[in-house]
């Protein structure tokens, strides 16, 4: 049951079964890279967790406060079912382009260029902090 729940919630996010694999593989390698992945994968993902926040448990139960305080609960499905859904499509988009960053990323952590190549410096993603535009 796990294996399917985790298949869809990849699918969800924009993230196949192939990219599990890559992250998977990156992290047993035995290349000594797992502490940096880890490094990256938290850097990436640690302020996205910090906005789902906003979809808990307790942001419903204040909103059916709300509305109930208002005298007019039904509203809170109507809320829900607009508002809510629209960040959640919000939410996933961020979620699908953080995935594709952090995964084309991922071969210049596994495979950095050698000491001996021309300039002499690791290569850089687009938008890393310290480059120049």
């Amino acid at each position: 049951m796990n294996v399917i729940y985790s298949g869809l919630q990849l699918l969800t996010v924009g993230a196949g079964a192939g990219s599990r694999i890559t992250l998977a593989s990156a992290l047993d390698s035995g290349s000594g890279r797992a502490a940096s992945i880890r490094r990256r994968y938290r850097a990436a993902f640690a302020p996205a967790l910090r906005r789902w926040s906003v979809l808990s448990a307790n942001w419903h139960t204040i909103g059916i406060f709300c509305f109930a305080v208002l005298k007019a609960p039904l509203y809170y499905f109507a809320f829900e079912t607009c508002c809510l859904n629209a960040v959640l499509l919000f939410l996933l988009a961020g979620q699908r382009k953080r995935y594709r960053l952090f995964l084309s990323d991922m071969p210049s952590v596994m495979h950095p260029p050698s000491s001996g190549a021309a300039g002499g410096s690791p290569a850089r993603s687009p938008g890393a902090a310290g480059t120049a535009p």
